[in-house]
């Protein structure tokens, strides 16, 4: 990513996110949502996504955020977890088990539910991109070209 890149989302961000003490929360999470989006999913039934993850993947999100890191302000920590909650819903919901309980009681929509969210994301980061729907999304498609280039970068 270039520095003129870099400049111009943070501008992007920090006219869209009201108050200052979010916008590090808002790169990190659309960072972490657009990491995930470029990792595969496993072919096949896996009894242990979370092996497949950590054996497979994490080198691959660890170059990514480090890329994204020299340029923006992100907090590692959040971003690791959210982009790793993201591709286990998205590998759970490709897994497609037929035998999953939904779990009924609880605030969650019923798309939180059957696809597990309580179970990979915080309560407070779901409130929060919940809160700031909108947002998220526009920061999200902003940042995802910068992402892909990283990621053909990286791919043989």
């Amino acid at each position: 990513m270039s520095s003129a890149e870099a400049i111009t989302f943070n501008s992007f961000v920090r006219e869209r996110v009201s108050r200052a003490e979010d916008v590090r929360l808002v790169v990190s999470l659309a960072a972490a949502i657009a990491v995930s989006d470029t990792l595969s999913l496993p072919q096949g039934k896996l009894l242990e996504l979370e092996a497949y993850y950590s054996n497979n993947l994490i080198y691959r999100v660890e170059t990514y955020f480090d890329a994204l890191n020299e340029e923006l302000i992100i907090d590692l920590d959040v971003a690791r977890k959210v982009a790793r909650s993201f591709w286990m819903i998205r590998a759970y919901a490709q897994q497609g088990y037929a035998d999953k309980v939904i779990l009924a009681k609880g605030t969650n929509t019923f798309i939180e539910k059957f696809l597990n969210v309580q179970m990979y994301l915080s309560e407070d980061i779901v409130t929060f991109l919940n809160t700031n729907s909108e947002v998220m999304a526009v920061v999200v498609n902003r940042i995802r070209p910068m992402v892909n280039k990283l990621a053909s970068i990286e791919q043989p």
